[in-house]
């Protein structure tokens, strides 16, 4: 596995994992707000 384009990579990997940690602190927030207003 040879990766010569490495820059055009890393920012594409660095975009994606920013893009999912993003998603997984929105849901979360998500489930902690909908959890809360459940028990209030």
């Amino acid at each position: 596995m040879a990766f010569k384009p490495l820059s055009s990579n890393a920012k594409g990997i660095v975009q994606a994992t920013l893009s999912v940690s993003n998603n997984e602190i929105a849901a979360q927030r998500f489930l902690v707000s909908s959890h809360q207003s459940i028990e209030s």
